[in-house]
């Protein structure tokens, strides 16, 4: 099932005050993998608060200090925070409520870290282990190699998705955040095993191909029971600094991971501090 045959099957006339927000957001053309996390998120929450509707002040904060006690990441309180003051900033657009009971709730601060790569020698050891082509091949190759996100090797359709240019040289073209497509440059083996991929590189029995998150479980449990504690975006943290050690060009590299803004590239700029494509097959490279 497909994200949008998803959002078909929500039963928006069962949720109240939800549904219609739910049905507003299709209308105003969010994509539906966004309708789908807030319908989930809010799901969630009119099961532990209550009506959302006639929530109060007092059940948001008792809701908000939970996720702190519970020692949720601060990313995702943020991210139910946004969906939660969305909803009331259109309940109160409607005038369904006078006021917002979110109005009151902080987002939790953001501490930037630098992020931390992992030995690419190791997760290259660790690729080796497996059958050229395979999905742990596929998937561990697609993050160390190409820098991709979770969100964005879970609907690799190798048949649409990549492409041979005029020069000979491989590219996959990825939707990343905020649906902005954009083209990454593929080792030379790396396109091959893809070119021999028949359908999604990560199907699934439930949906067309994979969801974000069980693409970073798989990454993750495979990492670990291999024997090194990662995570699937330190893969993509460890390319960024590879790509950038290779090539010096700060720009380029920010066009390559999709980054909005050059202030956050500049996170993975730490090492040394030309064209990615141009070195993307001497890039943590493997013999054979």
């Amino acid at each position: 099932m497909s994200d949008l045959d998803a959002v078909r099957a929500i039963p928006v006339a069962e949720l109240g005050a939800v549904g219609d927000y739910l049905s507003d957001c299709l209308d105003r053309g969010l994509r539906p993998r966004t309708v789908l996390a807030k319908y989930r998120f809010l799901t969630r929450l009119q099961h532990e608060v209550g009506d959302l509707e006639q929530a109060t002040a007092a059940d948001l904060k008792a809701w908000w200090q939970g996720t702190r006690r519970r020692k949720l990441a601060e990313v995702s309180r943020g991210v139910y925070l946004s969906h939660v003051r969305a909803f009331y900033a259109w309940l109160v657009l409607e005038e369904r409520r006078d006021d917002s009971p979110a109005a009151r709730l902080r987002f939790p601060k953001r501490h930037r870290s630098v992020p931390r790569d992992v030995d690419p020698s190791r997760v290259l050891a660790i690729i080796d282990r497996f059958p050229r082509g395979s999905r742990e091949w596929l998937a561990l190759t697609l993050m160390l190699r190409c820098g991709l996100r979770c969100c964005e090797a879970a609907p690799v359709r190798p048949s649409t998705d990549l492409i041979t240019r005029a020069n000979g040289r491989a590219i996959l073209r990825v939707e990343g955040k905020g649906g902005h497509q954009r083209d990454v440059p593929v080792p030379t083996d790396l396109a091959a095993a893809l070119a021999s991929v028949e359908g999604w590189c990560f199907p699934s029995t439930r949906a067309d191909h994979w969801r974000p998150e069980t693409v970073s479980r798989f990454v993750g449990d495979l990492l670990r029971a291999c024997g090194l504690d990662a995570t699937a975006h330190q893969l993509r943290h460890t390319f960024a600094t590879g790509a950038y050690q290779l090539t010096g060009d700060v720009v380029d590299l920010q066009q390559v991971l999709g980054h909005s803004s050059i202030a956050v590239t500049n996170k993975y700029v730490r090492s040394l501090g030309t064209g990615v494509a141009g070195v993307i097959d001497d890039l943590f490279s493997q013999a054979g």
